[in-house]
């Protein structure tokens, strides 16, 4: 989906499919957790970033923030520590979904506890390929790599 994003944004077939397919995510994780009560699962469950304790999920289909949820917003910031104020506007607040990250679209690859520079690794599968002359016993993957493979 990264690589076709305009695409995304601009067919009503796929939209719909994305939506239909985000319910399903959501319904299973759902049913994961033993529960399919909607007060339990508000959407900053499942759209809150990662870094702060959601599942960072992108909405296609839930793209307004409910009303109710927004009366937090317009709370003033003598209490709050752990967000910053002033990140509001007046119109109606988006849901980050996949029309803001079109330009810009990042890999979660970066922030990984194990991540490594690729192109530190530079020429590894040349050097596994000439291995075979040094190493008398017969590797039958060696064009795969634990730390590369399924990377990206």
């Amino acid at each position: 989906m990264t690589y076709f994003r305009e695409a995304t944004v601009h067919t009503q077939e796929l939209l719909d499919l994305l939506v239909k397919c985000e319910n399903k995510i959501q319904t299973r994780i759902k049913i994961g957790l033993n529960s399919k009560m909607p007060s339990r699962f508000p959407p900053v469950f499942f759209y809150t970033p990662k870094e702060i304790g959601g599942l960072g999920l992108l909405s296609m289909g839930h793209i307004l923030i409910p009303q109710s949820d927004l009366r937090y917003s317009q709370q003033t910031d003598v209490g709050v520590t752990h967000f910053r104020s002033g990140m509001s506007h007046e119109e109606d607040q988006l849901i980050p979904n996949l029309y803001h990250l079109e330009t810009n679209l990042l890999i979660n690859t970066l922030f990984q506890k194990n991540r490594h520079t690729l192109a530190y690794d530079k020429g590894w599968r040349v050097r596994t390929d000439f291995k075979h002359y040094q190493v008398l016993k017969q590797n039958p993957f060696w064009w795969t790599h634990q730390r590369h493979d399924g990377k990206l």
